[in-house]
């Protein structure tokens, strides 16, 4: 099985940042700052490349993470101990603090927001279930 669930994006996280970044645009613009202006504007389509770039991809037993187009962290999603509801701030490949942290392999956690999270946990106990029964089996 291959699924794909894209990240949940918070419109006050993106809002924030295109205000911010508005500003400081034109902020050059206004001042004839012509660098200021275009890396002004740069970071925020990579900011929002980024953003909208985030997936989740439950590939057989392994999880992908995708952060930044092809970058990826994987998962087995054999050693994912828990998965619980979480509003922690802290950096993540996330684009909402409408977060899911999933616990796996040494104490190790990582901070996730698929769009449509319920179907997302059923699918990867779905996945560790049939894992379980294919080595019982």
């Amino acid at each position: 099985m291959k699924k794909t669930y894209r990240s949940r994006i918070s419109i006050v996280l993106a809002a924030v940042l295109a205000v911010g970044f508005a500003a400081a645009a034109y902020a050059g613009y206004k001042e004839e700052d012509m660098k200021g202006l275009i890396v002004s504007i740069a970071i925020f389509v990579l900011i929002f490349v980024l953003l909208f770039s985030i997936k989740y991809v439950i590939d057989g037993e392994t999880l992908k993470v995708y952060y930044f187009i092809a970058i990826h962290k994987d998962i087995d999603i054999r050693t994912i101990t828990m998965m619980e509801p979480s509003l922690n701030p802290i950096s993540a490949p996330a684009a909402s603090l409408k977060r899911l942290a999933v616990y796996y392999g040494n104490n190790e956690v990582v901070y996730i927001s698929p769009r449509r999270q319920d179907e997302f946990v059923e699918d990867i106990n779905s996945v560790k279930a049939k894992a379980t029964r294919k080595t019982r089996g």
